[in-house]
């Protein structure tokens, strides 16, 4: 019966989609319910799909992941949110309201959310550009960042900072310049670690500043043994 609902349903959309179109295949698509979900806040077990995670030279994570249907409601919503924030910030920058840049995270919603969501309140993280979201959710609000867009003095940081010096306690803003904020990221962590704070430090980083010459000096230090016990097990590297 299954699969002739599956056959009669690539049928409809066969005809609805027009000759020459292409289509998209997702994992989020084939992720499966492991066990039946319950009561909003009772957890049950989604699969994900094989290609969800590739390791070099580690493992990587496991496909078997634990959520409440609270969880998924509340990371929607802040998803959404986080959308609907950079439509407004880029309606406004093409309205000439935003001098300078704007570097919106349209469609990088979920990437922000998920690290929020799987972070300590103190945990620290550094980035680059499209950052609005993360000023946001590590204790920021919407009203500071487009407020800090505008160049007003209600932003963030007063207006002086733009689109990526946007600070909080625990998040240290983009940085402009490519591959920047990989040894700051280290110094946060050796800071904290110092400081005998049970915290970790995040520093996210693109494939453009992985031939930099500070990142690879970043992960020298954080690697060498004097300095191994001040900072790696406090700090992660992340390339997205």
């Amino acid at each position: 019966m299954s699969s002739r609902l599956a056959s009669i349903s690539r049928r409809a959309l066969s005809r609805r989609i027009p000759l020459g179109a292409r289509s998209v295949q997702v994992a989020a698509d084939s992720t499966k319910l492991s066990s039946e979900p319950g009561e909003p806040s009772q957890p049950f077990t989604v699969t994900l799909d094989n290609n969800t995670f590739k390791g070099y030279r580690t493992e990587a994570p496991g496909l078997e992941v634990s959520v409440t249907k609270e969880n998924l409601m509340e990371w929607y919503k802040q998803m959404t949110l986080m959308r609907k924030m950079e439509q407004a910030a880029g309606a406004m920058y093409q309205a000439k309201l935003i001098r300078g840049f704007c570097h919106l995270a349209v469609g990088q919603e979920a990437i922000s959310v998920g690290f929020h969501s799987a972070m300590a309140k103190d945990d620290k993280l550094i980035t680059s550009y499209r950052c609005h979201p993360f000023a946001v959710l590590r204790g920021g609000t919407i009203t500071g960042v487009l407020a800090e867009l505008l160049g007003r003095q209600a932003g963030m940081s007063n207006g002086k900072g733009g689109s990526m010096h946007i600070f909080t306690p625990t998040f240290f803003g983009g940085n402009g310049i490519v591959g920047a904020q990989v040894p700051l990221g280290a110094g946060i962590a050796f800071a904290d670690k110092y400081m005998n704070k049970e915290t970790a430090t995040f520093a996210l980083y693109g494939d453009g500043a992985a031939n930099q010459g500070q990142v690879f000096e970043a992960f020298n230090m954080a690697s060498r043994s004097i300095y191994n016990s001040l900072v790696s097990t406090h700090l992660f590297f992340l390339l997205g």
